[in-house]
């Protein structure tokens, strides 16, 4: 309180030495003029020598007011005042005629003057003095009951804090109350003990060394480990301090040690939480942002980083208005606003961020605001999940139904959704309605039961009851529509489960032109069949006559052909001389017509016989059956020099007969076709063809145009004369006859001059 009243008094003082010098100054001269033209102006009313009195009050006034200086200003103006207007003679600045009387009245003025002045500036001064020598007595009195409280509380906190001291021999010389309450020993059972033996110490660094720090220091600061007498161990924050001797020689260190176990526990309990939160927050399955009062991004997890295609360093620089979507931003900004204000306290919502490779990213964002304690908003934390494949499935789902339902409504077959209970039509299409004789109206008012099905009773009453018993079912009835029309149609149907419960689906397609075009089918297969039986029986007569001609012309032809060889012969060898060489010659030559002419006749009856004998198929050894045909052909001519490769291993299942006579005509032609080779090369192989067994007869002979390779299997066409390579032109015909029996083909490769390939098939149904 005294201190407070000092203060204010010297508020006070400061107030008044803070006026302008010159101000005082102005009011001393101004003070006494005005005194004294007040006197001048009642001079009968008060005796002349009362004037002085009232300037010295104005000297007095402006030397409390002013101080010193101003008061002797204002002095020296009141003298000045004073002799002008009350001494003789009056109005003049200097007494001319002045007695002893008057100027006894000036000193008077004078002395009194300076004696009030010094006067009044002592009084104030001592009582300045008094006043301040009382406020200090006081304020020290406060000050020392306040450090005698202080020092009082301190003692006792003191005795409470937990303090030894150790001597520099590190044995306990000093053992507190607090010491005593922390460690459960008494003063008289530590005392004298070594304090690390006593509470097994274990600190951070060597104890020497933390004395050594101590001595250099003055003090050390650290936490240790103590153990108490029930065993706990605790951990203490530790405050040494070095006690000197009057010499500045060591005495003992003073260590201090409050308790901070539990602040320890906590800290580590709160590391492991803030562990365990960080662990969630970096390893959750969602996005997880943190943005600040301005919807700056704070922090990010890094399924939030990857969601937004950023790393979370750039993240971290931007804000929720940057990447968010244009078109979403408005949106983004009311639900922001309506956090910030509280007027919801979180929100769920789909939105649009733009990702770093500039394409948008649809997330479902639910977001709450975090408050300080007076309720004003501080930062939001969003959890963000990727929603586009949910959107784009959702989507595809839309239009897969619009699409479903266009393809529904549009179908030409009827579709109806029965409820299994009361038998009404639930779901239909115009085609339903139609085909059952009803508007879309009528048909959503219809039931099953409603429609004559005219079939066996006993079977459809099975087919319906399996049907609404959830089996699929398949059967065609007739039914009557509701304008009397019979219709046939073709019913399936199967269950199927909604929100509503069971339900069953059912198609039908009005099959009554398909039954009708099916009646008329089967009147003209049967009228087919027996143009058929009718058809086959004239070709079995017509074979038959065929083979009669085959065999007269067999027969028949080849007796003058015979005779003519013949007779050609025996002139030649009985009538050498009457012939001279050009009859000779003409006479072969018609035997060589005649042979060949023979040998045609022969070719066309088997090309003949190759399409109408019956087969009888058998497992086939093709390349025994190969090496059969190329020995016969090395006895023919057993001087050449052919080089034949036969692929081990090849089986067929044919005709053994036919086969031979194929594979006769393939190997014979490329043995002839390489007689003008020094080392002529035939090779027998196959190979895998599009899934397909293909077998081959390749040859490095004189080739073909590959240009006229279809004319090849055609009879009687040859790209080669007979004085090249003899033959008829029906040996290849025959060959794709016999193939073809087998259900296989046949095609050639080749150049002129480079060789030919003959590729054969024999399909594996008949294998």
């Amino acid at each position: 309180m005294v201190i407070r009243q000092q203060e204010a008094r010297a508020d006070s003082e400061s107030l008044w030495s803070r006026r302008p010098q010159w101000l005082g100054y102005v009011v001393a001269v101004g003070a006494q003029i005005g005194v004294a033209l007040l006197l001048d102006a009642i001079r009968p009313v008060f005796p002349l020598a009362s004037y002085p009195i009232y300037h010295i009050l104005v000297v007095m006034l402006i030397a409390y007011s002013f101080g010193v200086w101003p008061a002797v200003v204002a002095g020296l103006a009141g003298f000045v005042a004073f002799n002008y207007f009350a001494v003789v003679p009056v109005h003049a600045l200097w007494p001319v005629a002045v007695g002893a009387r008057e100027w006894a009245k000036i000193v008077a003025y004078c002395l009194g003057i300076t004696v009030v002045t010094i006067a009044m500036v002592q009084a104030r001064k001592s009582q300045r003095r008094i006043q301040d020598l009382a406020d200090e007595a006081t304020a020290l009195n406060t000050v020392l009951a306040r450090q005698a409280a202080e020092l009082q509380e301190r003692a006792h906190m003191l005795d409470l804090a937990p303090v030894l001291v150790r001597g520099i021999d590190d044995k306990i010389i000093f053992w507190n109350r607090g010491a005593e309450m922390l460690y459960g020993y008494a003063a008289d059972e530590a005392i004298g003990k070594s304090p690390d033996e006593l509470l097994h110490t274990v600190v951070p660094k060597p104890l020497e060394a933390i004395k050594a720090d101590v001595m250099r220091e003055g003090e050390w600061r650290g936490e240790l480990q103590h153990t108490r007498r029930d065993g706990s161990v605790i951990v203490l924050a530790s405050h040494w301090v070095l006690h000197r001797n009057e010499d500045g020689s060591p005495k003992a260190f003073i260590e201090v040690n409050i308790d901070i176990t539990e602040l320890k526990r906590a800290e580590e309990a709160l590391r492991e939480s803030e562990k365990r939160l960080r662990a969630t927050f970096d390893n959750a399955a969602v996005g997880i942002l943190e943005v600040d009062a301005d919807y700056n991004f704070i922090a990010a997890n890094d399924r939030a980083c990857r969601i937004l295609g950023h790393e979370c360093s750039d993240l971290l620089k931007t804000n929720v208005q940057d990447l968010t979507f244009p078109e979403d931003r408005a949106r983004s900004d009311e639900m922001n606003a309506k956090l910030r204000s509280g007027e919801l306290g979180s929100f769920t919502y789909e939105k649009r961020y733009v990702r770093g490779d500039g394409s948008p990213v649809w997330v479902q964002i639910t977001a709450s605001a975090i408050r300080d304690d007076n309720g004003r908003f501080e930062r939001a934390i969003a959890v963000v999940e990727d929603v586009t494949e949910r959107r784009e499935s959702a989507e595809a789902l839309r239009e897969s139904e619009e699409r479903f339902r266009t393809l529904y409504e549009s179908l030409p077959i009827g579709i109806v959704q029965i409820d299994p209970n009361d038998l009404r039509f639930t779901l239909f299409n115009e085609a339903a309605a139609a085909g059952l004789g009803l508007t879309m109206d009528e048909m959503a008012h219809a039931r099953l039961p409603d429609f004559e099905l005219l079939h066996d009773e006993a079977l459809i009453r099975s087919n319906v009851l399996r049907f609404l018993a959830g089996e699929r079912i398949e059967f065609e009835t007739r039914l009557r529509t509701k304008t009397g029309e019979i219709r046939d149609v073709l019913v399936r149907g199967q269950s199927m489960y909604s929100r509503e419960g069971p339900k069953a689906l059912a198609i039908w397609m009005d099959i009554t032109a398909r039954k009708r075009a099916e009646d008329e089918i089967r009147q003209l297969n049967a009228e087919l069949e027996q143009r058929v039986r009718d058809r086959t029986a004239e070709l079995e007569a017509t074979n038959k006559e065929l083979e009669a001609f085959s065999y007269s012309v067999s027969h028949d032809l080849r007796a003058p052909l015979r005779a003519i060889d013949g007779f050609s012969t025996a002139l030649l060898r009985h009538y050498p001389q009457v012939l001279d060489d050009r009859g000779k010659d003409y006479l072969n030559r018609v035997r060589a017509a005649a042979q060949r002419m023979a040998q045609l006749i022969d070719d066309i009856l088997g090309l003949s016989r190759a399409g109408r004998v019956e087969m009888r198929v058998e497992r086939v050894d093709l390349t025994e059956m190969a090496a059969d045909i190329v020995a016969d052909l090395r006895k023919t001519q057993p001087k050449r020099r052919v080089e034949v490769t036969i692929e081990p291993g090849m089986v067929v299942t044919a005709d053994p007969h036919l086969l031979r006579i194929a594979l006769d005509n393939l190997l014979g032609n490329a043995w002839k076709f390489t007689a003008n080779r020094d080392a002529a090369r035939i090779e027998v192989g196959a190979i895998e063809q599009n899934g397909e067994r293909v077998y081959f007869v390749r040859d490095n002979g004189a080739g073909f145009d590959a240009t006229y390779a279809d004319k090849l299997f055609s009879p009687f066409q040859r790209l080669h004369s007979d004085v090249e390579f003899p033959g008829t032109g029906i040996g290849l015909a025959l060959v794709r006859r016999i193939l073809r029996r087998h259900g296989g083909t046949i095609w050639a490769e080749g150049a002129v001059d480079e060789g030919a390939v003959f590729y054969f098939t024999v399909p594996e149904a008949n294998t």
